[in-house]
């Protein structure tokens, strides 16, 4: 009985922290720099750059987020699928980790298409914004710096 309690917490924790991270990704991260008025809908960092080459980024990242607008429909309905899952009696692991399994494949197109903004607005950029972005880039969400040292 003590590993079945043992999964019950890893299953839970895993919900958890895959419900922070999608929503930090696909639901906060934008919208909030958009009502900020930061920079034009930009997160954090993007009002450094040049005023043309924040035009160029906003309007890739606006496209690429408008295409992945089903993407991150599914992913948040995947994750309501395994919180159903989890919570129901008796639990069926193998319909929680299907459900976990399509919202992190999910989560991982919406992020390729964000990906695919970043290289395609870098394209475009001055090199001084090309500089720029890749500081942006190598920050956290915090602004705190994630290269590595030494």
């Amino acid at each position: 009985m003590r590993g079945s309690r043992w999964l019950w917490i890893a299953l839970a924790l895993s919900v958890a922290l895959n419900l922070f991270f999608a929503g930090m990704h696909l639901g906060g991260g934008l919208s909030d720099h958009r009502r900020s008025g930061r920079a034009g809908g930009l997160p954090p960092g993007f009002e450094s750059l040049s005023a043309a080459d924040q035009t160029i980024v906003r309007d890739r990242f606006r496209l690429a987020m408008a295409a992945g607008r089903e993407d991150r429909r599914a992913a948040r309905e995947a994750r309501r699928r395994a919180a159903a899952a989890l919570a129901a009696e008796p639990l069926d692991r193998g319909r929680v980790e299907a459900a976990l399994a399509e919202a992190r494949q999910r989560h991982a197109e919406s992020r390729l298409r964000a990906d695919t903004a970043l290289v395609t607005a870098a394209a475009d950029l001055s090199p001084e914004g090309r500089r720029r972005l890749a500081r942006l880039l190598s920050r956290g969400p915090r602004g705190e710096d994630r290269r590595p040292r030494g």
